[in-house]
């Protein structure tokens, strides 16, 4: 079963779903597990460091499902426990920490809720809920805060474009091809003024009569969204107020499609890692593939070729992007996404070409060109389903073993991992077993974590949706 975010998105269940932390303990631990490759224990000096579990043999597959059930805790290092701070959303999908304390979350309909004092308020900062798509694992994707928030207040958000309000769930229409937008609004207190709207990237969206991107010629601003799901969906800044947009190549996930191709275009929106002006909406003419006009799709783009990037963030003190990009048959991987590289989708997954592509043209001459291996890629065979690209820790909170450790995770298999890198970002530790999130792990309906990013406190806040 392919899974990318959960596929269960679209089912009207009645869910519980928190975003939580994980922090450590003054206490030893009762989360400890044989199946665990590496964790923290606790000696009597109070140091911890980092051991094999005692007389246990690792497991060579790092998503070995375990036993537990749904209703058991999660299985953490010694000294770490996972503290719900928020409950009642509904599908959650991305969370951005607002200076000043409060916590802004998108729930894939179409909202943004506010996390205030400790409570979520009963009234969203921001109802999109008319004009979101939200099929299957479309919708509102991600939403961030503006660097300089304390000052402009604007705050973006990346979602899947329905031109008709009234459209039936149910209908073809509605599970037809879509359109995705990146727009900006003006917060006011604990609301986002609708009125304020500025679509950044997205400009050509589609209509009743003209659906897809595939309407409208090469090299439009628009941003597909013609399969159920691969829309992507993470911003992020960098020191100098760049905006970076990750996109999916919004084709057919079941089977090999002619738009999962759009990925190695440069006219095409699609598969895409973006550089773009959070002002204009306009490129940069220092991208690597920019042609000297900043208002065409070459000057916005900074990596292609990716399938499902759905998380990303960057190595701290640095413009250098880490992806989770969400694979097809075989791989999981993660990529270091410098730019002006080509990373290889629909042609390649993971390390090797894909079987179902090599007759396409494009991918016979692919073979033959230099194509970015990733730094990490992960079997499906060996337990691994759905990466979620996390963060690098960098806080005084957690014992110093996993300091500057790259911390990731899988949506459907539920565990957390790490890894260390070396200054040019070369795999030189790991990955090793953090720990499994609450959920039955061997389940793959429960769903599992979404956004995982590190606090103010020097503490990880894990965004999990569960069915």
């Amino acid at each position: 079963m392919r899974r990318y975010l959960p596929a269960l998105f679209a089912a009207l269940t009645l869910l519980c779903a928190w975003l939580a932390l994980a922090f450590p303990q003054a206490t030893t631990a009762k989360f400890a597990s044989p199946d665990i490759a590496g964790y923290a224990t606790v000696d009597k000096s109070g140091r911890s460091r980092l051991d094999a579990p005692p007389n246990a043999p690792r497991s060579p597959q790092r998503g070995t499902p375990l036993s537990p059930e749904a209703t058991d805790p999660p299985i953490l290092p010694p000294g770490f426990v996972q503290v719900p701070i928020a409950t009642g959303l509904a599908y959650p999908t991305s969370f951005a920490f607002v200076p000043g304390g409060r916590i802004f979350i998108a729930e894939k309909r179409g909202v943004v809720r506010v996390l205030k004092d400790g409570a979520l308020l009963a009234a969203p900062l921001l109802d999109l809920s008319s004009q979101v798509n939200d099929y299957w694992d479309r919708g509102m994707m991600t939403v961030a805060v503006d660097p300089n928030f304390q000052t402009n207040n604007y705050i973006y958000v990346y979602y899947t474009y329905e031109p008709d309000p009234s459209a039936d769930p149910q209908s073809a229409a509605y599970k037809g091809p879509k359109t995705n937008r990146l727009a900006r609004y003006t917060v006011q207190g604990d609301v986002a003024l609708t009125a304020t709207e500025k679509v950044l990237l997205g400009t050509v969206a589609g209509t009743l009569a003209k659906q897809s991107c595939n309407d409208y010629p090469a090299g439009s601003d628009c941003m597909p969204s013609d399969g159920p799901s691969h829309i992507g969906g993470t911003i992020k800044f960098t020191p100098d107020g760049s905006l970076f947009l990750s996109t999916g190549d919004a084709a057919d996930f079941t089977s090999v499609n002619d738009n999962a191709l759009r990925s190695q275009s440069l006219n095409s929106l699609a598969g895409k890692l973006l550089r773009i002006n959070r002002t204009t909406g306009q490129g940069f003419l220092d991208n690597p593939f920019s042609n000297g006009n900043v208002d065409t799709l070459q000057s916005k783009i900074w990596a292609y070729g990716f399938r499902n990037p759905f998380r990303f963030n960057f190595r701290p003190g640095t413009t250098v992007p880490y992806i989770g990009d969400v694979g097809m048959d075989n791989w999981e991987e993660l990529d270091v996404a410098n730019p002006g590289l080509n990373y290889g989708w629909p042609c390649y997954e993971g390390p090797a070409p894909h079987a179902g592509y090599a007759a396409k043209p494009l991918c016979g001459q692919l073979q033959a060109s230099p194509v970015q291996t990733p730094l990490l890629s992960l079997k499906h065979t060996e337990g691994s389903r759905c990466l979620v690209g996390g963060t690098f820790y960098t806080g005084a909170t957690y014992p110093q073993q996993y300091q500057g450790a790259y911390f990731y995770a899988d949506c459907v298999f539920r565990y957390i991992d790490y890894l260390f890198v070396d200054t040019n970002n070369k795999l030189v530790g790991g990955p090793y077993r953090f720990g499994y999130l609450r959920y039955n792990v061997s389940d793959e309906a429960s769903g599992g974590p979404t956004g995982i990013e590190m606090g103010a406190d020097g503490n990880l806040y894990v965004l999990e949706t569960v069915f």
